[in-house]
């Protein structure tokens, strides 16, 4: 009977190859605390901590919040609530009385370097004319995984765009992600529809009825 050797395991060759390697992400360019928190559970299956890093580097490198939902599916499961449905019902419990919006005029008054100004409409629009220190990353892209390693975790984000309903819905996917976002109430005041007013209901002078 011939024996097959085991091969020996050589950790240098695995901690130098993977996805982390690949993409030349390093524990410098994911957030820190998703970092820790992904040793920690991959030392649940692994007794040393260079390999858990590397796992939680893998892990990270393709998906920047990987530990954060992993944490929430979990408690998800054990209330027995679907993900989503829980990470929506904590987004609710965390709104203020702000709704998570920043008026013009609030917005003007603060020092906008302390901001990340993200403005998400078309870059035409964008180039016509937007808030100084933004930058363009139009919506339908933001989701991307290279468009995500681009905003920060440790700086709020405002996001804006034409009269801030395409923000709004943004705010809340990016949100459920984990950042801290919030969206320019009525964006630029501009329609992105040409001889579209920026007006409600009320405006046209439509009929409402009273209980």
């Amino acid at each position: 009977m011939r024996l097959i050797k085991k091969a020996k395991f050589d950790i240098n060759d695995f901690l130098n190859q993977g996805c982390a390697v690949e993409k030349g992400i390093t524990e410098k360019d994911v957030d820190p605390k998703e970092l820790k928190i992904g040793i920690e559970v991959e030392l649940e299956h692994v007794n040393d901590r260079s390999i858990a890093k590397k796992i939680a580097l893998d892990h990270l490198a393709e998906f920047s919040n990987y530990y954060t939902a992993l944490k929430a599916m979990e408690k998800s499961l054990e209330n027995g609530l679907d993900p989503i449905h829980n990470a929506l019902l904590k987004f609710i419990e965390e709104t203020d009385d702000t709704w998570n919006y920043i008026t013009p005029e609030e917005l003007e008054k603060k020092d906008l370097k302390k901001f990340y100004l993200l403005d998400i409409r078309e870059s035409d629009a964008f180039k016509s004319g937007h808030i100084k220190g933004s930058r363009n990353i139009f919506w339908m892209d933001l989701l991307k995984e290279e468009n995500l390693k681009k905003l920060p975790k440790d700086k709020k984000i405002i996001l804006i765009c034409y009269v801030g309903h395409t923000a709004s819905q943004m705010l809340v996917a990016l949100r459920l992600l984990g950042y801290d976002v919030s969206a320019l109430k009525f964006g630029m005041g501009i329609s992105p529809m040409k001889g579209v007013p920026v007006a409600g209901w009320l405006n046209f002078g439509f009929a409402t009825v009273s209980q």
